[in-house]
């Protein structure tokens, strides 16, 4: 914890009574003194107990929760609740949850603000080098005139104007050397930049190669602006972290009044996909206790990124969530586009708006695409679905883009112990076989795969135990895909009672 310091508030007058004196705090040194006069017995006493002296004046005083500490906690906190909701909604992964708890949107808004309001604290650090590099690209200025200068032919005038701007210009360079020296804590940072600015200043004064001092010089602006900006660049991460929790609650409330503007937005996008993870670590220390927010920070990039192609399409804005109606109108104007285009869309629209759930039961595999659409989105703003999900969905609307389907499969891997027991190691897989423009390929959750069936055969993927054997069922729809796998099933259990 922050350590204690006492603090005065009153102090007695001259004539006993209580003085309204500017209240002054008492540095470390002031608690020694205390200490000293007071003895070790009362000093413990007024830090552990107080208000036994508030007729004295004296009160403790403690410094607040760092803003960068208590904006990490609150992440944290939001993040074990996350992971103990997707445990309570029974999904495997807690960017499925549904519905943020109002506690925890309240402590991230808290947060944010905490952090917003810390940025130029944060920046300080680099910022504090801008009088000095001011100076040294005033520096710089001036040598350039001279350089000017040298290059012509000169009279008297002209050499007494040389000298003149040399000499400013070595004044400018003593001058930088005199801020970076009064910086605090920065002795060690700047130490061989001073020395070659000392250098640098010699050379002027001692009428050395003006085109060499100007490149010594130049080295040395380029050296101070790394310093500079990478003491504003936990500053800068968190400002992006910022924008990324406003996001956050934008997602999970359409009317939070301080959602991120459109050039908060376009400063983010481009960090997005790599989940802001240098950022987090940047302002924190690690991202590896933030690993939801990197996540969402990946999904909220691929909605941008996918709702701007939808606008782009059909040239209406695209909404936060799109519906079937608007799935259905993006994949229709996409008809005339190549299978490239057209699966780079699904691939685009079905991981940035939808979220594997896990399978909860029988019915999950069953839902038709009417409750694909109309399910409440998660908080990342994605609709949770399972494998069979995305193949009903990525049928449909690839359907509107001018895909054939050919049927769906539905596939599972099990011992004779797990058919025996009717309980299964493993979720299964479902995939919608297609063929478009005279190209096979199958729908895999928010993949497009290349080949006549990727459960089985050539081109057919890798997933599950491949040590157990694999039931596929086919049909012309899901459910009767599912059917046909359940029959198969109980077929090979009626086989193994026998035995």
């Amino acid at each position: 914890s922050a350590p204690a310091q006492l603090r005065r508030t009153l102090r007695p007058g001259r004539d006993g009574t209580d003085s309204d004196e500017a209240p002054r705090a008492l540095r470390p040194a002031g608690v020694l003194a205390l200490q000293r006069t007071a003895g070790n017995a009362a000093t413990v006493q007024l830090l552990s107990a107080p208000h036994l002296y508030s007729g004295t004046g004296l009160v403790l005083q403690r410094k607040g929760p760092d803003p960068v500490e208590s904006t990490g906690a609150a992440l944290r906190a939001l993040q074990d609740w996350a992971t103990g909701e997707a445990r309570r909604q029974k999904v495997h992964d807690a960017a499925a949850v549904v519905g943020l708890d109002p506690k925890q949107a309240a402590s991230v808004r808290q947060a944010t603000s905490r952090l917003a309001a810390y940025v130029p604290t944060l920046r300080s650090a680099g910022t504090k080098f801008d009088p000095a590099l001011s100076a040294l690209k005033g520096a710089v200025a001036l040598a350039r005139d001279a350089q000017k200068l040298a290059g012509g032919r000169m009279d008297s005038v002209d050499t007494a104007n040389l000298s003149h701007l040399r000499t400013q210009s070595a004044d400018a360079v003593a001058k930088t050397v005199q801020l970076l020296g009064a910086l605090s804590g920065s002795a060690t940072q700047v130490s061989g930049l001073v020395t070659g600015l000392k250098a640098i200043q010699a050379a002027l004064n001692g009428g050395n190669s003006i085109g060499e001092v100007l490149k010594y010089l130049n080295r040395s602006v380029t050296d101070l602006q790394q310093l500079r900006d990478e003491g504003t660049k936990r500053g800068d991460a968190a400002v992006m972290l910022d924008i990324l929790l406003r996001g956050f609650l934008a997602v999970n409330d359409p009317t939070f009044p301080a959602a991120p503007t459109a050039a908060e937005v376009a400063l983010v996008r481009p960090k997005l996909s790599g989940g802001l993870g240098e950022e987090i670590a940047e302002v924190f220390g690690s991202s590896v206790d933030y690993d939801f927010f990197v996540e969402f920070a990946n999904s909220w990039g691929q909605q941008l990124d996918a709702r701007r192609a939808i606008a782009s399409t059909t040239a209406k804005p695209a909404p936060a969530v799109p519906d079937r109606g608007d799935a259905q109108a993006y994949f229709g104007a996409l008809s005339k586009k190549g299978n490239s285009d057209v699966f780079d869309a699904y691939t685009g629209f079905a991981s940035a708006f939808f979220v594997h759930r896990g399978i909860a039961g029988e019915a999950d595999l069953r839902k038709g695409v009417d409750d694909l659409f109309s399910a409440k989105a998660s908080i990342t703003g994605r609709r949770g679905l399972v494998c069979t999900g995305y193949a009903t969905m990525g049928a449909e609307v690839l359907g509107k883009a001018g895909a054939k389907l050919d049927g769906f499969s539905v596939g599972v891997h099990a011992d004779n112990d797990m058919v025996l027991n009717q309980r299964f190691d493993e979720q299964g897989h479902a995939i919608a076989r297609m063929t478009r423009s005279g190209t096979a390929f199958c729908v895999s959750n928010d993949v497009i795969i290349q080949t006549k069936n990727a459960l089985v055969g050539k081109g057919a993927i890798s997933w599950g135990d491949t040590s157990k054997p694999m039931f596929v069922g086919d049909g012309a729809t899901m459910d009767a895909a599912v059917d046909s796998l359940l029959a198969k099933l109980a077929a090979r259990r009626r086989v193994l009672l026998r035995r």
